[in-house]
């Protein structure tokens, strides 16, 4: 760090570069996996009723009854807005199942640009939002 500081005091003083107006972000890439108590997806009707309809073509077409839930949750901001406001960090969030466990088990891969305990705590709230818990 001291090496760094002194690069940066002989570029001022040397090369009339400036000192910066703020000190850098800190980037963040948190990555939990996570046992809900119950099934989030209950409460996405609009995608579980999307689910039987995909199901249902599925079993015209491959005469299988297969039941589908909902795999993933994923929100992130639109690239033009990133871009337009000048964002500088992720704003992908994705709760995923986790790959070769029963969807009994509720366990997803969640990933968010925030720190462990925010993402953690966040967790903590979308369950109690989809489980109705929280309005």
């Amino acid at each position: 760090m001291a090496v760094a500081m002194e690069f940066e005091r002989w570029l001022v003083e040397n090369f009339a570069f400036r000192y910066p107006k703020k000190s850098p972000r800190n980037l963040y890439d948190s990555n939990l996996i996570v046992d809900f108590d119950e099934d989030i997806s209950r409460s996405l009707g609009i995608l579980v009723s999307m689910g039987q309809a995909i199901g249902g073509a599925l079993y015209q077409t491959y005469e299988t009854y297969v039941p589908l839930g909902v795999h993933a949750i994923a929100f992130s901001a639109d690239p033009e807005y990133v871009t337009t406001h000048g964002i500088q960090f992720k704003t992908d969030f994705s709760i995923v199942r986790r790959l070769g466990h029963p969807h009994s088990g509720n366990r997803y891969f969640c990933t968010a640009p925030l720190p462990n305990r925010t993402h953690f705590d966040l967790l903590i709230n979308l369950e109690n939002i989809a489980l109705g818990r929280i309005a």
